[in-house]
């Protein structure tokens, strides 16, 4: 059974449903999932199809792996070209994580996003 996950919106609809506190401090509300949210996920799920095959066909790089569109939907949800690939090879090595593990995890990662660092990532 795939995990009970809740979905955020993008970073600037999150900020202007945003309420604040007496300390100008945003106040987090939960939402049910939108259709935008679906639309992430269904991104994620043909992204990752997608590379499968690409890696399976030899392209076993990162860097040259994703398209610049690409590589913008991964930054609109706090992830790396690197850490999806990471998610690609270890499937295709190992057989895990598989699609809806790689989801359950990015949903932590892009809600963490959204949420505490306001859709900036931060490198360190």
């Amino acid at each position: 059974m795939a995990p009970s996950v809740q979905f955020l919106e993008t970073p600037s609809e999150s900020l202007s449903k945003t309420t604040f506190n007496h300390e100008h401090m945003p106040m987090k509300d939960n939402r049910n999932m939108n259709d935008e949210s679906r639309i992430w996920v269904e991104e994620f799920q043909t992204l990752f199809d997608s590379k499968i095959t690409t890696y399976t066909n030899g392209l076993q790089n990162a860097k040259s792996m994703f398209s610049r569109e690409e590589k913008y939907f991964l930054r609109s949800i706090g992830a790396t070209p690197q850490e999806f690939f990471d998610f690609v090879e270890d499937w295709c090595d190992d057989g895990a994580p598989d699609l809806e593990t790689a989801l359950a995890i990015a949903t932590i990662r892009r809600n963490y996003f959204l949420q505490e660092q306001h859709g900036y990532r931060v490198v360190a």
